[in-house]
């Protein structure tokens, strides 16, 4: 059975025949006066040369009538040599990693794009044997055309076929033979044909290339290990001769230990819409004296940060799959901060009924800061707060101490909560739309604060 080749074209020696006639395009001539009307300048086309009978009889509309007209230049390939001294190790393959930058609607930005490896195979030498001819009427546009000509290309030229950066056949020079036939007549000339050639013929060294293997590089951004503590036990079921040892077996036991990483081990710092990034001493200021700045985090993974599409995850453990609040980043007032905004859906649930502010009872109460009390309010103490005429309940006994929630029933203020014995609970505060966490010694905002390596992750 026949396996075909893998199928695949380039276009290499067209492209070079494509740039040879592009060398040759925009020559001129100059035409007789004719009544006494000023010679014109007129561009001689040039194109490729065929041998093929349909289009030669189409180009001649289909008639042995039509005349040729000139002046005119061709271009076409008469040979293809292997250059055996410039061959080099075939089994050659050049590695190249190429990062490029980012494109957004068609214009490239200072933000880095995908990144990829090139392996290149190494080309083979040939050289193109191409003749460029000259087409003319009468001696004047010859010399006209030779002159031009010949000043510009003998004796080379330098011709790229290809824009590719990676493309390293691109480029090449075109040698112009020192023997030029000048004429394509002999002595006598006749009276049945005056249309005279003139033959320029090229060599180009060429490098015919295979397909180069082309991968985008995704980079790594989470690697997960787990390393598990065992536990050696004697596994008799697989004893069967008393002389031979028994074998052993390892039975999974709990988790050694695990590490959380950043790029670098950068930590960032929370406070409300803010997120500052710090080093991996959880600094706002780094070794070098300076504030670390979010674009060179964005570089270390090698994909463009997008403001109000990328997003930022934060945990509250170190329980990579365990639950965590996300929210979508814009750049800050500063290089070195990021806003974000909360996606609610994301939040942990409330484990107790909100509250209607945080207050500090010595010096905000109801009449002095605080609306006259209707039933329901809530408030969260910052301080203790004893028997006072500001809190003046008809019971007179109403005492509270610091964290606890205080509820207005109607007619008196009492500790609705006290969460000193409670584990971890959350809040919402209706008078700063922000949730509050007990962490079993203090409330606090439940998202601010310093996060480590690993408890936040960057998704572009």
């Amino acid at each position: 059975m026949i396996t075909p080749y893998d199928f695949w074209y380039d276009r290499q020696q067209v492209r070079f025949l494509e740039q040879i006639i592009r060398a040759f395009s925009g020559f001129q001539y100059q035409t007789g006066s004719i009544a006494g009307a000023p010679p014109q300048t007129l561009m001689v086309p040039c194109r490729m040369a065929t041998s093929n009978r349909m289009i030669a009889n189409i180009m001649a509309n289909a008639s042995e009538n039509t005349l040729q007209a000139v002046p005119l230049i061709t271009v076409y390939q008469t040979g293809l040599r292997g250059r055996r001294e410039d061959l080099q190790n075939p089994a050659f393959v050049d590695q190249l990693q190429v990062v490029e930058r980012q494109v957004v609607d068609g214009v490239y930005t200072p933000l880095v794009g995908n990144s990829y490896s090139v392996d290149r195979i190494m080309p083979m030498p040939f050289t193109m044997e191409v003749n460029v001819d000259l087409w003319t009427s009468n001696m004047e546009q010859k010399y006209m055309l030779c002159e031009q000509m010949l000043a510009v290309c003998y004796p080379q030229f330098q011709i790229q076929n290809s824009d590719n950066a990676l493309d390293w056949t691109a480029v090449s020079i075109c040698f112009v033979d020192d023997e030029i036939i000048f004429s394509s007549q002999t002595i006598p000339v006749g009276d049945a044909n005056s249309i005279d050639i003139l033959t320029l013929k090229l060599r180009i060294p060429m490098w015919l290339s295979a397909p180069a293997a082309v991968t985008e590089i995704s980079r790594i951004e989470e690697v997960v290990a787990n390393v598990n503590a065992g536990e050696l036990t004697l596994d008799t079921t697989l004893v069967i001769d008393p002389t031979v040892a028994a074998t052993t077996t390892i039975a999974p036991g709990e988790s050694l230990g695990r590490v959380l990483v950043t790029p670098q081990d950068y930590h960032i710092g929370v406070a409300g819409s803010i997120i500052t990034l710090l080093d991996s001493r959880g600094s706002a200021i780094g070794r070098d004296g300076l504030a670390p700045q979010w674009q060179t985090f964005f570089d270390l993974y090698g994909k463009p940060f997008q403001p109000m599409i990328s997003t930022i995850r934060l945990y509250s453990t170190t329980d990579i799959a365990g639950a965590f609040v996300s929210g979508t980043l814009q750049y800050g007032l500063t290089r070195s901060e990021l806003i974000w905004s909360i996606d609610p859906s994301t939040l942990p649930a409330n484990t107790l009924p909100a509250i209607s502010g945080v207050i500090n009872p010595l010096q905000t109460f109801p009449g002095n800061g605080l609306p006259d009390a209707v039933a329901g309010d809530r408030y969260l103490l910052l301080n203790d707060v004893g028997n006072s005429q500001a809190w003046n309940n008809t019971t007179g006994t109403f005492t509270a101490k610091a964290n606890d929630i205080i509820e207005f029933d109607g007619t008196d203020w009492v500790v609705s909560i006290n969460p000193s014995d409670l584990p971890m609970q959350y809040l919402l505060n209706h008078f700063t739309t922000t949730q509050l966490q007990w962490n079993g010694s203090d409330w606090a905002v439940a998202l601010d604060g310093a996060y480590g390596p690993g408890l936040w992750r960057l998704l572009f």
